[in-house]
C-alpha cells in the first residue's frame, strides 16, 4: 500500500487514531509479558477470532432487546392498567385499527366546502 500511495505513515501519525492506539499499546503488553515470562502468547487462528467478536456482538445485541422487550411489557402492563381504570371494554380493545386515509386530497374540493 505504500508503493500504491506513495506515503510513509509515521508512528506519530498512526498514534492519533485511537483504535490504532490501543492495538499498538495490547501488542507492547503482551510482547513485555512474554519477554519477563518466556511463555508464548496463544495464538488463536483468525476465524476464531472473527467467530468470538460475532458472538460478542450478539451477545450486546441480544441483551439490548431484551430490555427493550422489557420496556415494553411494561408498557403494555400500563396500557392494558389505564384500560381497565377508565372502563374501556374488551370488546373496545379488540376492535381492528382503522386505516388512515391516505389518498391524495385535492385542495380545490375542500376550499368550496369551507365557502
Amino acid at each position: 500500500m505504500e508503493q500504491e500511495l506513495r506515503h510513509r505513515w509515521t508512528r506519530q501519525a498512526l498514534q492519533a487514531h485511537s483504535v490504532i492506539k490501543q492495538a499498538y499499546d495490547d501488542q507492547k503488553v503482551a510482547h513485555r509479558a512474554q519477554r519477563n515470562t518466556g511463555k508464548k502468547p496463544i495464538v488463536r487462528p483468525p476465524h476464531e477470532v472473527v467467530l468470538a467478536q460475532t458472538v460478542e456482538r450478539l451477545k450486546k445485541e441480544n441483551a439490548e432487546l431484551r430490555e427493550t422487550l422489557r420496556h415494553y411489557d411494561e408498557l403494555l402492563i400500563r396500557h392494558v392498567a389505564n384500560a381497565i381504570r377508565y372502563g374501556i371494554t374488551h370488546e373496545q380493545l379488540e376492535q381492528p385499527i382503522i386505516a388512515p386515509f391516505r389518498q391524495q386530497t385535492d385542495q380545490r374540493q375542500n376550499n368550496q366546502k369551507r365557502k
